[in-house]
């Protein structure tokens, strides 16, 4: 079958302005970084503001776009003092568009910088068409889309007029959904939405009286396989802010080539990747191989690298002989001087590195001096874990990072002497007239002459690939004259190539409420915000409701209608156990993830989902369903996890659900924010004051990684390296159907403290009791405050980085 294709953009990471370079050269047409703030890698080097700037020149004179990552959660005082002097300096020399995860920073965005594009971060979580028109109306100029998106689900989102959709075809996966991870801040206080991950899910866990592997650790994507499939899609972005220079050239000048390929070709059949590139791709790193992504996988153990976390290197041969001091393999790949060489016995690394001496042929016999052969047998493997001079080679095939121009000269007796120079790349045109062209007195300048002189373009990028010279006889012009007017006209292309991106700031210190009588405090802010500007609408709710959560029938039984002043949030599955009950004051708590499937799955019982109280929406997706049917009920919960973090993204919600006729009756409070952060918000919030955290919902089965699946709705327990217990919910009722769930991690140590606890400048609209694994009796006793259970206050009191 053909298949065509527009040709999507390549977009690359650039954790340092080398990895820009390499990206740059190796043929991406974007790239995107982070600068020192509010970036959700903010352990990669990252730019300062005058590199930044730096980086935005370098990029518009190629003709190629810079995104800047914003996509942290942000607090209230870095949302109203810091962010408008962040982005002002990037905005108004031309930035092409932000990333963004919190509704805050996107609806600060659009009021300060409205021509500023914003691009909807993964971390967002959007998985829906309905999420993402919800996005659309928002501001949004692009989606970034979840990565556990199947291609009947992307293609469902790029059928959306006038809204661009990116996805993910390169690089490291997440175990949990993006955006809804709470693993690193729980165990360490390095929060993934504050851009601090400490990557928990590349540690090693085990069951109960099993073996520690590495049961989170997901095998990198490769998408290559992908690429003539991805009709429509507007986007392609390679994950590797962490990464090297050397990867990012690699990997970019890989994808270059198949994605010029597949939009070349037009039968499926004729697209076919070359073993020599995936090897290439395995070298720059890979954990124990790749699998396909999301995208046409099974979601099995397949796509695990449940043996080792980190790079494996590539598979060179094993020990078959030893001798003194040396040992001898059969060569598996090709072997360049200078690659490094590790040994491994059982998955196991033996803290032994070896380096090639020479170049050695595939199957050619090789012999390595090792100072460590006592310590070795046969059959233990090598595998290469770095090669310089492969690199070289595919890098050295590259364009070099130039920018082509074409250049029109006229030289002509008696007139001034002209220069047009246009840059290929982006298309700016500059034209130059110097000083007038002498009669020649003795040797005239020559075409040939003139050439030489205007091609001496040392030191810069620049480099003329069509000169086109109009010149008369006997005319003259020193060389010096004629070099200095082709600087003048470079200089002057440069200048204009600048001017073309340039923003002025629109905004006016009056109308964006700086609060110009505080530019002295507010640490240290040229500017900031007056919170009136944002709360001068908002009508606050004054009521205060109890709340409780529950995950089952029994613990819903067991309540036997005791609590009446209590709002009771029940599972969307189990309306079908009390469906001869009253359902009229049930709150429905929908999935974390709500997919195409799961929209259309509740669409088909819109009917009795009418019929219920209201609803806890936790994601992006599930708030557009309810706000897309005018039918459904009218109240609405927000969840912790759709992170009303700060005061404007709180607004936001609260906005966007009025806008749409419906009444939001409460949030609650982010897990991560502490009491005063929470104060500083000056928001009515639910205040969770029990709870085992969610740290992960997942695509991904732990049962199925260990090959242990028996189809059975229960709860494991994993250890981690320090002894703490995570409790893992197999929620068999949905899996294989991408309706939304296939675990829920939790930790299984309860949040739990009294609500006299809660710091008094918090105005409470309830407080949540919210269940898990617990049991029915332990249930009632947590809500009587008959417990023997610790008391835990999660980040309320110590926050997170």
């Amino acid at each position: 079958m053909d298949i065509d294709i527009k040709k999507p953009e390549l977009l690359s990471p650039a954790g340092s302005f080398d990895a820009l370079k390499a990206a740059v050269k190796a043929g991406c047409d974007a790239v995107y970084l982070g600068g020192s703030l509010f970036g959700a890698r903010a352990f990669a080097d990252n730019f300062d503001e005058k590199t930044m700037l730096e980086a935005i020149d370098y990029m518009h004179s190629r003709g190629k776009a810079l995104h800047l990552t914003v996509n942290t959660l942000l607090k209230e005082e870095e949302i109203k003092r810091k962010l408008y002097d962040y982005l002002l300096p990037f905005y108004l020399n031309g930035i092409d568009a932000v990333i963004v995860q919190d509704l805050g920073v996107m609806r600060f965005i659009r009021e300060h910088f409205p021509d500023l594009p914003i691009h909807c971060s993964t971390q967002m979580g959007i998985m829906s068409a309905k999420g993402a028109r919800l996005m659309k109306e928002e501001g949004a100029k692009r989606v970034v889309l979840a990565r556990e998106l199947t291609f009947p689900e992307v293609k469902a989102v790029t059928d959306i007029d006038d809204l661009e959709i990116e996805v993910f075809v390169h690089g490291a996966l997440c175990y949990g959904y993006s955006g809804q991870c709470m693993f690193s801040s729980s165990i360490g206080s390095r929060s993934g939405n504050r851009g601090r991950c400490a990557q928990s899910c590349r540690l090693p866990y085990k069951l109960l009286n099993g073996e520690s592997v590495y049961i989170f650790s997901p095998k990198d994507m490769c998408g290559l396989d992908s690429l003539k499939l991805m009709n429509n899609v507007d986007s392609l972005k390679i994950e590797g802010r962490m990464k090297s220079p050397d990867y990012v050239g690699v990997v970019t000048a890989i994808y270059r080539k198949y994605l010029d390929l597949a939009s070349e070709i037009k039968g499926e059949s004729d697209y076919k990747v070359m073993s020599k590139d995936l090897d290439a791709l395995r070298q720059v790193f890979n954990r124990g191989g790749f699998n396909k992504g999301y995208l046409i996988s099974n979601y099995d153990s397949k796509m695990m690298s449940i043996n080792r976390p980190n790079h494996e290197g590539v598979f060179i041969g094993e020990i078959k002989s030893l001798g003194k001091g040396e040992i001898s393999f059969k060569a598996k790949q090709d072997l360049y001087k200078g690659d490094v060489i590790d040994l491994r016995e059982n998955d196991r690394d033996l803290d032994i590195t070896l380096t090639s001496p020479a170049n050695f042929k595939s199957n050619d016999n090789v012999t390595l001096k090792c100072p460590k052969v006592k310590d070795l047998s046969k059959g233990i493997k090598l595998y290469r874990m770095k090669s310089n001079q492969l690199v070289e080679d595919i890098v050295s095939e590259l364009e070099n990072d130039i920018i082509n121009v074409k250049m029109q000269v006229k030289f002509i007796k008696s007139e001034p002497i002209n220069i047009k120079i246009r840059n290929l790349s982006n298309l700016v045109e500059v034209s130059l007239s110097g000083p007038e062209v002498e009669a020649a007195i003795k040797a005239p300048v020559t075409k040939e002459a003139l050439a030489k002189a205007l091609n001496k373009l040392g030191g810069t990028s620049y480099n003329i690939t069509s000169l086109d010279i109009d010149i008369s006889d006997d005319a003259f012009m020193p060389v010096g004259a004629i070099k200095e007017i082709r600087r003048q006209a470079f200089d002057k292309l440069e200048e204009k190539t600048h001017k073309k991106y340039l923003r002025e700031c629109a905004d006016k210190l009056k109308d964006i409420g700086i609060d110009k009588a505080n530019n002295s405090d507010n640490n240290n802010a040229k500017n900031s915000i007056n919170d009136s500007e944002y709360s001068s609408n908002i009508k606050l709710e004054t009521n205060k409701y109890n709340y409780i959560s529950l995950s089952n029938y029994e613990q819903y039984k067991a309540l036997d209608k005791n609590y009446p002043d209590y709002k009771i949030i029940l599972p969307y599955e189990i309306i079908d156990q009390i469906k001869d009950e009253d359902i009229s004051n049930i709150y429905i708590a929908f999935p974390h993830m709500f997919r195409e499937k799961t929209s259309k799955l509740f669409a088909n019982d819109i009917d009795r989902l009418a019929k219920v109280k209201g609803y806890l929406c936790s994601s992006i997706d599930s708030l557009a369903f309810v706000l897309s049917h005018k039918e459904l009920a009218l109240d609405i919960i927000i969840d912790d996890s759709l992170y009303a973090f700060n005061s404007i993204s709180y607004d936001h919600i609260r906005d966007v659900i009025s806008r749409y006729n419906k009444r939001l009756l409460g949030v609650i409070a982010p897990l991560e924010a502490t009491f005063k952060e929470l104060a500083k918000v000056d928001r009515p919030y639910i205040i969770t004051l029990y709870g085992k955290e969610r740290l992960m919902t997942t695509a991904l089965c732990v049962k199925r990684n260990l090959g242990k699946c028996d189809k059975n709705l229960d709860y494991l327990t994993l250890i981690d390296r320090k002894g703490r217990k995570l409790k893992v919910y197999s929620d068999c009722a949905y899996c294989y159907d991408d309706t939304g769930r296939r675990n829920i991690i939790y930790n299984d140590e309860p949040i739990n403290f009294n609500e006299a606890d809660i710091d008094k400048n918090i105005e409470l609209s309830g407080v949540l009791y919210t269940f898990a694994d617990e049991e029915p009796l332990e249930v009632i006793n947590i809500l009587k405050g008959d417990t023997t259970i610790d008391k835990n206050y999660g980040h309320r009191f110590n926050g997170v980085d």
